[in-house]
């Protein structure tokens, strides 16, 4: 037995006694692969389940280990694995489940297959995730890390995997391009730092008071070009003056709030 953080369909979160998995009792076999969990990151939907408001939330459809963004070590593989071996360091990547033969899964889109509810396409909503010491995943959607990258940075790379979707392949945003941020989270600076990498710019990261001493601060260090504080700035008066009354080329809200969802499309610029 082992503790695992345990997500229940009521929306509880408990800490308790759970079972070790065992090679070849799961959906992945013979290719499923045992993991010894190094590191596994808090997401902000983590965060709401473990809220005691969970208005909104939506709650998983069984009991299970919860945990997403996991790095480990390979403990054991299934008799059908040939990718990765005892010892290697991996990142997990959560959509484990999906049928390969429809029109989004042809695509190369398996995350959003058509024919599988999205809850039951991930590991951490069906057979378990990574709050725990060990967890199993099939070999096909494990990632061999390099030496050059700790497992410490690792747990950044399920999130910074998605924001680099989000910013290059689904919103193909171009170097030269001006882009505003709505919310300086975890999410909102690594979409920020991609999308400095590829030579966007002027990027404006918009935040609230309470981020000014760490979130925006962080921003700002780590590249963004202005820094506003929808508190107490109007950030629709202040893009327009910074952009010469044009907008920007793309806006990324990342707040999940009702307002910055609205001036979303008054700060765009037209066909932005």
């Amino acid at each position: 037995m082992m503790k695992g953080l345990v997500a229940y369909p009521t929306g509880d979160l408990k800490l308790e006694e759970v079972k070790v998995p065992v090679l070849g009792e799961n959906p992945y076999a013979p290719h499923d692969v045992l993991i010894e969990v190094q590191y596994c990151g808090i997401c902000g939907s983590d965060v709401h389940r473990w809220n005691a408001d969970k208005t909104g939330v939506q709650s998983v459809p069984r009991k299970v280990v919860a945990g997403h963004e996991i790095v480990g070590v390979v403990k054991e593989t299934g008799k059908g694995v040939t990718s990765v071996n005892p010892g290697d360091r991996v990142v997990c990547e959560i959509v484990t489940n999906f049928c390969g033969h429809c029109p989004a899964c042809r695509e190369g889109r398996y995350n959003i297959c058509n024919t599988i509810p999205a809850m039951e396409g991930r590991a951490h909503f069906t057979t378990g995730g990574g709050f725990a010491q060990y967890t199993v995943w099939p070999e096909w959607q494990l990632h061999k890390l390099p030496d050059n990258i700790s497992s410490l940075e690792a747990v950044l790379m399920e999130p910074t995997a998605g924001s680099i979707h989000s910013v290059i392949t689904r919103m193909g945003i171009k170097a030269g391009e001006s882009v505003a941020i709505l919310g300086p989270g975890a999410r909102g600076i690594l979409l920020m730092q991609i999308c400095k990498a590829i030579g966007a710019g002027p990027i404006l990261m918009t935040g609230l008071e309470r981020d000014v001493p760490f979130r925006l601060a962080m921003a700002k260090d780590l590249g963004a070009d202005y820094i506003l504080n929808a508190e107490k700035e109007d950030v629709r008066s202040r893009i327009a003056e910074i952009t010469g009354g044009i907008g920007v080329d793309a806006v990324l809200e990342n707040s999940g709030s009702m307002e910055p969802i609205k001036e979303s499309l008054d700060i765009v610029r037209k066909g932005g």
